[in-house]
């Protein structure tokens, strides 16, 4: 029950910051809008599949959202291409303030990771807010002897099927690369 608390206080916390991050950038785009924002749906892109971390995450907010707003908010997945697919979709999206992506740092790492992209993400795209911090970790047995998992995973050359990761920008690619340098 505590991690359930734990993790509705955490949601809670990331839909108060995406509200006033949301409310200021209304606020500042006042002179362009007409009418109150929203003043109809808002869709919040995730370019990841459905099920994953960031559409549950997204999905939870969009919630809240739609209860405060009395709007639709629709979560719309666009996969593919490391999330270049969905990306490219909100950039090509026309510019009302009405289609959000919610992204991970696969976004900034598409650049070194792949030679050609669709879009500039730090020409094309602006941060709106930082919905959640995560910790990236590799836990091992306690039976298991700390000096002998160290030696492995500084040795570990040949990827395997429990060793991979998918997608060119994913974050477990990336720390791949790394064990592996």
């Amino acid at each position: 029950m505590k991690i359930l608390s734990q993790r509705k206080t955490f949601i809670n916390a990331s839909l108060c910051i995406f509200l006033g991050a949301a409310l200021a950038a209304s606020i500042a785009n006042t002179a362009h809008a007409q009418g109150d924002y929203p003043s109809r749906a808002l869709k919040i892109v995730v370019p990841y599949p459905a099920g994953a971390g960031s559409d549950a995450m997204a999905r939870a907010i969009a919630d809240k959202l739609q209860k405060s707003w009395g709007q639709p908010v629709i979560v719309e997945n666009r996969t593919g291409a490391s999330g270049t697919i969905g990306n490219q979709y909100v950039v090509k999206a026309p510019a009302d303030g009405y289609t959000l992506l919610y992204s991970n740092t696969s976004l900034i790492q598409q650049p070194w990771m792949m030679s050609k992209l669709p879009y500039d993400p730090l020409k094309n795209l602006a941060p709106l807010v930082i919905v959640s911090a995560s910790t990236t970790l590799w836990l091992y047995q306690k039976s298991i002897p700390r000096p002998q998992l160290s030696k492995s995973l500084l040795n570990w050359q040949k990827p395997t099927q429990e060793s991979t990761a998918s997608g060119a920008g994913a974050l477990a690619v990336v720390l791949t690369f790394i064990v592996k340098c």
